[in-house]
């Protein structure tokens, strides 16, 4: 909303320059008003805005570790799980390029290799690796991209999709020994959730 209306002030400043009704130079002595803004937040929209910068430098990994937890709090307390998914996916995303720099190997790679065996024991070829992929993050992907072929539904359970991811996303943030909160209740849900299947 504060970007929306800082915008329109900005943009009716432009417009009073090019037509002549007001200098640029004059624009901080003139009483114009955005229409929908009153005096107290004409003033201060008008005033602060112009130096709103909270600019800071940000660790890539603190940032996945934050998604990891507050995914963690949406799924056991049982909020959302789409975005538990989103949130887990973006972290795992993360940390999985950090472990691939470090020359260190992802959880969905060693799942790809179990899976991979397996799959050339019975049908006597490799898995293809994109394929495979795809299939993992089928339903993240969905929720992240919405092209003109695609339908406007899906079909998923949701729950486990989103429980999956944070297994993929917390054994990553494991294998760079990142400590994520709530660890242990989410490691003690899914054991239930396992034995109940």
């Amino acid at each position: 909303m504060e970007r929306h209306l800082w915008n329109a002030t900005r943009r009716r400043k432009w417009e009073l320059s090019r037509t002549g009704s007001v200098g640029v130079d004059q624009w901080s002595t003139q009483q114009t008003r955005v229409p929908f803004l009153s005096e107290a937040a004409f003033a201060t929209h008008f005033h602060v805005m112009p130096n709103y910068t909270y600019q800071e430098t940000y660790s890539r990994l603190e940032l996945a570790k934050e998604q990891i937890e507050v995914a963690i709090f949406l799924f056991l307390d049982h909020r959302s799980y789409a975005s538990a998914l989103t949130l887990a996916g973006a972290a795992e995303e993360v940390i999985g390029c950090e472990l691939k720099r470090k020359g260190k190997k992802r959880t969905l790679d060693w799942k790809y290799e179990q899976v991979s065996e397996i799959h050339r024991r019975i049908h006597g070829e490799e898995l293809p690796r994109k394929k495979f992929i795809a299939e993992e993050n089928h339903v993240r992907d969905a929720l992240k991209h919405f092209d003109r072929t695609d339908e406007p539904e899906i079909t998923c359970d949701l729950q486990d999709v989103s429980l999956w991811m944070l297994v993929r996303a917390c054994d990553n943030a494991r294998r760079l020994d990142i400590e994520i909160e709530r660890f242990e209740e989410l490691n003690n849900w899914f054991y239930g959730y396992v034995d109940g299947i």
